[in-house]
């Protein structure tokens, strides 16, 4: 997990292996750093994984979430037809 401080700066925040879908997983990945003294996050951005979203309101509930650009993309071009993509990646950015 990789954390941006106030002047810009990437952080690594803490490295896992597990079972990145399920909420238990992030649940724990969140408490070990509440527990090591980190604040709640003003924004957390992931994926689309329904279980970092539930473990983070466990631990941070009133964090705000955004799903990352990248992943949203990919669901936006994986239900268009494949003639489609080239156009619709462009006008997406």
């Amino acid at each position: 997990m990789l954390g941006v401080n106030s002047s810009g700066t990437k952080e690594l925040l803490t490295l896992g292996t597990g079972f990145a879908e399920r909420s238990e997983y992030w649940k724990e990945m969140f408490l070990g750093l509440k527990e090591r003294g980190m604040a709640a996050p003003k924004l957390v951005i992931g994926d689309e994984g329904k279980g970092l979203w539930k473990g983070l309101s466990y631990v941070y509930p009133d964090c705000a979430k955004q799903i990352c650009y990248v992943h949203k993309k990919r669901n936006v071009l994986s239900h268009l037809p494949k003639k489609l993509f080239s156009q619709a990646g462009k006008d997406m950015g």
